[in-house]
């Protein structure tokens, strides 16, 4: 089965502590070549990901792009930006004195803000993994499907080409002695103008 070099495909995972979701983006290439974009907490697991993709695809370069993203579910999960909460708090309060507004929710705005609460980044345990992997196989499968269907699409077409070539053999045979003889004239004129043509063999 004729497989495209190009494809894509993607999986996504949820359970009640974790999103992951994992995209597979291919395109044609001699070798194998995997471009991988995941988080810190997966770091530990990077070549695990980067074998069992150069294993699965095996040709190509591939970009690889994972996410993972606990679901915080308790308070002691979370982590304060301590420095990043300071610099809110100050820029909303001068915003609040300059305009005379009532500064009494500015703590909840600033643990509202981006990235001054987050969960914290722990190296991923086992179970973890086991999801991770369990996306990154369903990503190839879609990967793989994509592929097939690009293949089909493209094994269409050649058989289509190669119909045509011989449905034109017949039309190319009619004109084959006239190029033979053209070429055998452009030679021997070739060889004359060398002051060669003596010295070859006529046969050949």
């Amino acid at each position: 089965m004729i497989r495209s070099m190009t494809g894509y495909g993607k999986a996504e995972i949820q359970t009640e502590t974790l999103r992951v979701k994992i995209e597979l983006k291919t395109l044609n290439g001699k070798f194998i070549e995997v471009n991988l974009r995941s988080p810190r907490q997966l770091s530990e697991k990077e070549i695990h990901l980067r074998n069992y993709l150069t294993k699965s695809i095996v040709r190509g370069t591939v970009l690889a792009i994972v996410q993972f993203e606990r679901v915080v579910t308790s308070v002691e999960q979370l982590a304060l930006n301590h420095e990043l909460a300071v610099q809110y708090y100050n820029a909303f309060k001068k915003i609040a004195d300059e305009t005379g507004a009532n500064p009494e929710h500015l703590l909840s705005s600033v643990f509202n803000a981006p990235e001054v609460m987050a969960a914290r980044e722990e190296d991923i345990n086992e179970n973890e993994w086991m999801v991770v992997k369990q996306a990154c196989e369903q990503a190839f499968e879609a990967l793989e499907v994509f592929r097939k269907k690009e293949g089909e699409q493209l094994r269409i077409i050649l058989k289509e080409h190669c119909r045509k070539i011989v449905d034109y053999l017949p039309q190319v045979e009619e004109f084959e002695e006239e190029r033979k003889s053209k070429m055998v004239e452009k030679l021997r004129t070739a060889l004359n103008e060398k002051q060669l043509s003596d010295s070859y063999d006529t046969n050949r």
